[in-house]
C-alpha cells in the first residue's frame, strides 16, 4: 500500500475526532428534545420576546429600506452627470474585458491536465498547500489550482480547473 494511501486513511478515520461517538450517533434526538425545551420555555416565559424581535426586525428593515434609497440615489445621480453613449461605450468595454478574461481562464485550464504519477521518477505526486493570499486571488478569477510536487525528485506541476469542479 503506498504512502499516500495510508495518509488518506488515517486522515478520513480523524474526520470526526473531535466529537464522541455517542453524539454523533444521537444528534438528530437531541437536537428534537433541545427545540423541544426551548418551546416550552418560549411558551410559558414572561418576557415581551416578541415585541424585542419585531424591533429588531422593523429596525432592520428601515437600515435596509434607507440604504437602498442612498444606493439607488447615488446610483441616479452618477449615472445622470453621464451622456447615455459613455455609458453604453463603458459597457461595452466591460463585455469585451469579461469576455477575453473568460478565454483566458479557458485556455489556462486546458493547458493544465491532472498528472498524479511523476514523470521523472514514477512515484506518486503530492499535494502542496497554497498561501492565502494566492487562494483568495484564485477564487476571485474563479479557478482553483491545485498543487503537486513529487517528494523523491524536484518535479513540480499544477492541475488547474474551474471552481466549480470537484
Amino acid at each position: 500500500m503506498s504512502k499516500s494511501r495510508k495518509h488518506k486513511r488515517k486522515s478520513s478515520s480523524r474526520k470526526h475526532h473531535f466529537v464522541p461517538a455517542w453524539l454523533r450517533h444521537y444528534w438528530l434526538e437531541l437536537s428534537a428534545l433541545l427545540f423541544f425545551a426551548a418551546g416550552v420555555f418560549l411558551l410559558l416565559e414572561q418576557l415581551e420576546i416578541k415585541a424585542t424581535i419585531w424591533k429588531i426586525l422593523v429596525g432592520v428593515h428601515e437600515a435596509l429600506r434607507s440604504s437602498v434609497r442612498s444606493l439607488r440615489d447615488t446610483a441616479v445621480y452618477v449615472f445622470s452627470t453621464f451622456e447615455k453613449s459613455d455609458l453604453v461605450g463603458a459597457a461595452l468595454i466591460l463585455v469585451a474585458t469579461l469576455i477575453l478574461l473568460h478565454t483566458i481562464r479557458s485556455r489556462a485550464i486546458s493547458r493544465h491536465p491532472e498528472l498524479s504519477i511523476c514523470p521523472d521518477c514514477g512515484r506518486h505526486i503530492r499535494r502542496i498547500k497554497r498561501a492565502a493570499s494566492k487562494r483568495l486571488l484564485l477564487k476571485l478569477i474563479g479557478i482553483r489550482i491545485t498543487y503537486y510536487a513529487c517528494s523523491k525528485c524536484s518535479f513540480r506541476h499544477s492541475f488547474w480547473r474551474n471552481s466549480w469542479q470537484k
